[in-house]
């Protein structure tokens, strides 16, 4: 770096070891200096330090004595051969420093700079190259603690972790690598602060120093009162960051350290626009902040910038927020803002952009938890209740995997303040509806017992204040007798049917009805009801009519249960593949894991009972092995969902008895080794059908092939005619006539003629490709 720019700066956060380098780079540069490496310590010298005495320590640093000093004493000592000042500790004197350097560059040619400050000099002209250092990594921060520990005689007397014993360790004295690495992450691998818990190592067992360091780093860090050295402990580090911060920074410090992670920095400005300073002042305390190294910044997976402070400099802010006594307006400023993008997000993620926004939800699931944990800490029972029932009304738990996360948040959420905590009527109905949230959530997870008693919990305050069922409980309500009652009940399409007409005109609420609608749709269809393919388009119709990608996906899986219940396997075939294909684009482990049981039920279900083919049967097994796993992996006990265990139990049985033995279990074993390739596999879907006296056109396929016909006069309506006449959607339409088409063998419309409605559909055969 020396060789190439005259002047390099070392800038990082406190502790990081900018000093240390410095003197090492110093060390090695001096061999071919003739003129020597000098250091010069600034941090003894105040802030409002002038040009004038930092010319006379500079003049004693380079061992100059003198009774002159300035630039032109200096220079003239420092001319004669090559040097390296190093300059350290610059950050609270920048003003006097910049001129300085600028000055000394000019006037001697021969001198290299090296200087370590928190921020970089500022000095382009001079051709200054800054080196931002980074905390160590977990491996370089691990070695660097064992090094230090024995170093300082303790890793004789270290204690390995008692609760992971018989784990296999790298570090040579026993110890779980795994549980140094928290240890060291829990104090950002600064090193000074792994040097400084190393320490400890000689009287704590390592896991209870972990514990310590992870509950409060200032515990442990700050452990040396008795030096005077600035740098002696962590604290005192951040100590001197306090100082050099203008009163904005300062504030912005303390609101920041309300995140637990990095975030963008419209969020900041929107967060801490609540601590009265304006939104400008918000800016430049920003840049301040990461000027000085104490918001660090980097870029998310998709590139945009993320500030956020080190956990110990989060850490000393939160102190400093809660010695201001403006903790809990902060900390309602936070809440509010996650609660309102709650909202947002469920009032508007069934739209063309709904993957976007869900993954909006998913991306700030940790701000959103501890907003929550805030609302509960500050007794805001409002707050919590809303974002809860929000989180569960996005539907971003099932598409991101956190259906646990959502519900042990609601169960804290109802340990706060259960019914004895509410006072009015509004407060019955918001609990209320976190109750019918977690019921859902707990039913899908396969526990309806719990399921119930939640829903009997809200029956109950329902009545307590005298309020009708509201639909969040109307719908919950018919979701278990849906869903989790071994025999269909038709109490649940009336209770489903309740929910969709309270839930529907409001656009606020399209999302809440399309959720509604599906259920409702596959109870028609668990009931065996000759109205499921219909239920299941009037699903499809809103879907569409929102563009959401998702929601379509589900439609296209809800019509192929339908279509399985009515027996039309070549139309149950291709909605389950356009439901696989878009859930795998999107990335819907949840929905994969039921689109791969649904394809394995086509399968076994369209299997010719008169001449089975067995590599149809194997295919079915192994498909309903795949989502079983899959089951297992996220968690999911199907026992509790009787619609989708009956599924299961029916393909397994059919099969069984088709299949030998050995080959049944094969099917089995592969289909749970090789479930990440199951996907994929389905989408292969070419099957041997059997002939089936259902296998004709539903009743709205020959509703639509009967206007496809031609009129009197010879005209042939077109999609939209058709839509309009039926009261459908045009897509619902397009796809009804393609499958028409299909089922019929005909290549195009105009081949469509009366005799064709009076017949079976052509079915095509072809043998299934093995996984």
């Amino acid at each position: 770096m020396l060789s190439r720019s005259r002047l390099v700066t070392l800038t990082g956060t406190g502790g990081v070891g900018k000093t240390r380098l410095a003197i090492r780079i110093a060390s090695r540069v001096a061999e071919s200096m003739p003129g020597g490496a000098w250091m010069v310590e600034l941090a003894g010298l105040p802030p409002q330090t002038a040009l004038e005495q930092l010319w006379t320590t500079i003049a004693r640093s380079v061992h100059l004595y003198s009774h002159q000093s300035g630039l032109d004493v200096v220079a003239r000592h420092l001319r004669d051969h090559p040097s390296l000042l190093v300059l350290d500790n610059c950050e609270h004197l920048l003003a006097p420093v910049r001129e300085a350097v600028t000055a000394l560059l000019a006037a001697v040619p021969t001198l290299r700079v090296l200087a370590t400050s928190r921020q970089p000099l500022h000095l382009p002209e001079a051709g200054e190259h800054v080196l931002d250092l980074a905390p160590l990594s977990t491996d370089d921060a691990v070695a660097a603690f064992l090094a230090y520990a024995h170093a300082g005689g303790a890793t004789q007397h270290l204690v390995p972790d008692a609760r992971q014993p018989g784990q296999e360790s790298t570090a040579s004295n026993g110890l779980d690598r795994r549980q140094i690495a928290m240890l060291v992450n829990a104090v950002d691998g600064l090193p000074l602060a792994v040097e400084i818990i190393s320490r400890w190592a000689a009287t704590l067992p390592l896991d209870e120093l972990t514990d310590s360091v992870t509950d409060n780093p200032w515990v442990v860090v700050d452990i040396d009162p008795s030096s005077d050295g600035r740098h002696s402990t962590l604290r005192r580090i951040y100590d001197w960051s306090w100082r050099l911060c203008s009163d904005e920074e300062r504030i912005l410090w303390q609101w920041i350290s309300l995140f637990p992670k990095a975030t963008d920095q419209s969020t900041i400005v929107e967060v801490c626009a609540a601590s009265q300073v304006d939104r400008l002042a918000i800016a430049r305390a920003v840049a301040g902040l990461r000027d000085k190294r104490i918001l660090a910044a980097d870029l998310d997976h998709t590139g945009t910038p993320r500030l956020g402070l080190l956990a110990t400099a989060r850490a000393y802010g939160a102190e400093q927020l809660l010695a201001s006594g403006h903790d809990v307006t902060a900390r309602a400023a936070y809440c509010s803002h996650y609660r309102a993008l709650l909202a947002h997000a469920a009032a508007t993620y069934a739209a063309p952009d709904e993957i976007a926004i869900l993954r909006d939800v998913n991306e700030k699931l940790d701000h959103i938890r501890t907003a929550i944990d805030y609302a509960i800490t500050d007794a805001d029972l409002t707050t919590a209740r809303d974002m809860v029932t929000n989180i569960t009304r996005t539907r971003a738990p099932f598409l991101h995997g956190w259906l646990g996360d959502a519900r042990s948040l609601t169960d804290r959420v109802l340990d706060a303040g259960g019914l004895d905590t509410v006072t009015t009527a509004d407060e019955a109905l918001q609990l209320g509806a976190v109750m019918a949230a977690d019921a859902w959530i707990t039913l899908t997870q396969g526990y309806p017992g719990r399921a119930r008693a939640l829903i009997a919990d809200c029956h109950h305050l329902h009545k307590q204040w005298q309020l009708s069922p509201s639909p969040p409980l109307l719908f919950a309500e018919g979701a278990v007798l849906a869903l989790g009652v071994p025999d269909p009940d038709p109490r649940a399409v009336e209770l489903l049917t309740a929910a969709r007409n309270a839930f529907g005109g409001d656009p606020m609420l399209r999302g809440d009805r399309l959720m509604v609608t599906m259920i409702w749709s596959m109870s028609v269809s668990a009931n065996g009801s000759p109205d499921a393919e219909d239920a299941a388009a009037a699903f499809l119709d809103d879907a569409h009519a929102g563009g959401a990608p998702w929601t379509e996906a589900w439609a296209d899986w809800d019509g192929a249960y339908a279509a399985l219940v009515g027996g039309h396997y070549d139309d149950a075939n291709d909605r389950c593949r356009r439901a696989l294909a878009l859930m795998a684009s999107i990335g819907d482990q949840w929905g994969l894991t039921w689109a791969l049981l649904m394809s394995a039920a086509i399968s076994a279900d369209s299997l010719d009972p008169a001449n089975p083919n067995k590599r149809q049967a194997k295919r079915a097994a192994w498909l309903a092995a795949a989502a079983e796993q899959r089951r297992d992996t996220i968690g999911v006990r199907i026992e509790g969902l009787a619609p989708m265990a009956a599924l299961h139990h029916r393909i397994l049985t059919r099969v069984a008895g088709i299949l030998d033995p050995a080959t049944f279990d094969r099917a089995l074993t592969d289909g749970r080794r090789r479930h990440t390739d199951a996907v994929e596999y389905a989408l292969d879907d070419r099957l041997s059908r059997r002939p089936s006296p259902t296998d004709t056109l539903t009743r709205r396929q020959r509703d639509v092939a009967t206007l496809m016909l031609p009129t009197a006069d010879g005209h042939r309506r077109s999609d939209r005619d058709i839509a309009t006449e039926l009261g459908i959607g045009v897509r619902t339409v397009e796809t009804h006539v393609a499958n028409i088409l299909r089922q019929l063998g005909l290549q195009n419309r105009t081949e469509l003629q009366p005799h064709h409605l009076n017949q079976p559909t052509a079915n095509a055969d072809s043998p299934p490709t093995e996984p």
